[in-house]
């Protein structure tokens, strides 16, 4: 529920007569939070809190919301009054625990979530504690761990809150551009890796959402548009690839350590956020695996902390918009004044007024595969194809490199056959190729990741 409160006097003019009313005064600001939230062995730091009153039958209440990042306010105003002014179909994208309380300072319910596991109560919470005066909500909140609860979850914090103004304990941004920096630990096969440079830029929209993309690498891959793609096979040395929705959230991780080979693999169920931020020019956070995890036969392990300059993408225009400048667009042409087909430079005119034709890029489905080929499944999103083979993955791995030559695709540095994998890089103009050929029961199996292709549909 929105509170206004004038800051400026207010002037009444009555009978040629200025009355003055009495200022009220500015709207209080909220205090810095601090506290934890823990499920089983991750640990949050709740850095961010808001307070704001919502609806439960014909009562209103006080709600405690906190987070370890920043809360996005707008999106919990809108799932109340979207609900009658109920925010028990909030849930966010994050960590969270929020607290719902009568004004006489009872706690009656709490919810509390992290990306992967949840707890609600209602009642039996005196530990809760809240007083609500002049506009502004503090007090503490503890829950222990119970002793039979299926998740060990707990949270201890404190807070001085006015209605609806969000606080952080985070101090103030320093002004000027940001310096990428990034610090931390990220080993392989027990063996550190020293991640020196990172670099953020807008990722393809994944499940209907804008997403980031991040990358650190060892070596300076700055000058580089797109160093994802060659990050990922040690051209800048070990590497992280990180995909995450704006929020945070982890949906893509790429880990190419040079402990491991020359392959990567892919594992963003072992890492989580443990603080991320994107803003005012700039993204960061923190990231985490909570010790060594195991892919297969190899090791990692992750705790980084970093930041880097990053510029969001400028919104699409509305549907709406859209419509109104192709109207303009109609009526511009028109009201263009014609040409007559007698004119000696009409054709020439005409084609300096239409766009110049892209130079054509090979659709994904043209590309040279094995005639032995099967289950080949295009995978638009991340812009990667795979297939199986009866065929075993070495003599494969020869059949695709002499199919491809034929095509015109070259040879991108050396070939890597082993005996338990082949891995083959390819270009063609600015498209590429980078193929992986593993034996499996039956033959091979192949995975594809390409960069240049068209992959609209034929």
């Amino acid at each position: 529920m929105q509170r206004i409160i004038t800051c400026a006097a207010a002037v009444v003019w009555l009978s040629s007569t200025a009355v003055v009313l009495p200022a009220q005064e500015a709207r209080p600001e909220s205090k810095p939070i601090e506290g934890t939230l823990t499920f089983g062995k991750r640990v949050y730091k709740l850095t961010y809190a808001v307070a704001y009153e919502t609806n439960r039958g014909n009562e209103t209440y006080i709600s405690v919301l906190a987070s370890d990042r920043k809360i996005l306010f707008d999106q919990v105003q809108a799932s109340m009054k979207r609900n009658a002014g109920s925010d028990e179909e909030v849930s966010l994208n994050q960590p969270f625990v929020v607290i719902m309380f009568r004004k006489s300072g009872e706690a009656v319910r709490c919810r509390a979530n992290d990306e992967g596991s949840g707890i609600s109560r209602s009642g039996g919470l005196p530990d809760c504690k809240l007083k609500f005066e002049n506009g502004r909500a503090s007090g503490e909140a503890k829950l222990a761990p119970g002793k039979d609860a299926t998740v060990n979850s707990a949270f201890d914090f404190q807070w001085d809150l006015a209605l609806d103004a969000p606080a952080t304990s985070k101090p103030p941004k320093p002004a000027g551009p940001v310096k990428p920096s990034v610090s931390g630990t990220f080993k392989g096969n027990g063996k550190p890796a020293k991640l020196a440079f990172i670099s953020a830029r807008p990722g393809e929209p994944f499940d209907g959402h804008s997403s980031i993309l991040l990358v650190f690498t060892e070596k300076d891959h700055s000058k580089d548009p797109k160093p994802d793609f060659k990050a990922g096979f040690g051209d800048y040395g070990s590497a992280l690839v990180i995909s995450v929705f704006e929020d945070g959230k982890i949906f893509g991780c790429q880990v190419a350590h040079a402990a491991h080979g020359r392959m990567p693999f892919s594992s963003s169920g072992s890492l989580r956020t443990v603080a991320f931020e994107a803003e005012d020019g700039r993204v960061e956070g923190e990231f985490k695996t909570d010790g060594e995890q195991k892919f297969f036969e190899k090791t990692w392990e992750v705790d980084l902390k970093f930041v880097a300059p990053y510029t969001a993408p400028a919104a699409k225009p509305t549907a709406a918009a859209s419509a109104n400048a192709k109207k303009k667009a109609a009526e511009t042409t028109a009201q263009a004044k014609p040409r007559k087909k007698s004119d000696p430079d009409d054709d020439e005119d005409d084609d300096e007024a239409r766009p110049a034709k892209a130079a054509d890029a090979l659709n994904v489905k043209d590309l040279a595969i094995p005639k032995s080929a099967t289950d080949v499944v295009y995978k638009k999103i991340v812009e990667q194809m795979t297939f199986k083979s009866a065929t075993g993955h070495q003599v494969l791995a020869g059949e695709f490199s002499k199919a491809l030559a034929a095509h015109g695709w070259k040879t991108d540095g050396s070939d890597l056959v082993a005996a338990k994998s082949a891995i083959l890089k390819r270009t063609r103009g600015k498209a590429n190729l980078t193929i992986f050929v593993k034996p499996a029961d039956k033959g091979s199996t192949v995975t594809i990741m390409t960069e240049g292709l068209d992959w609209g549909e034929k």
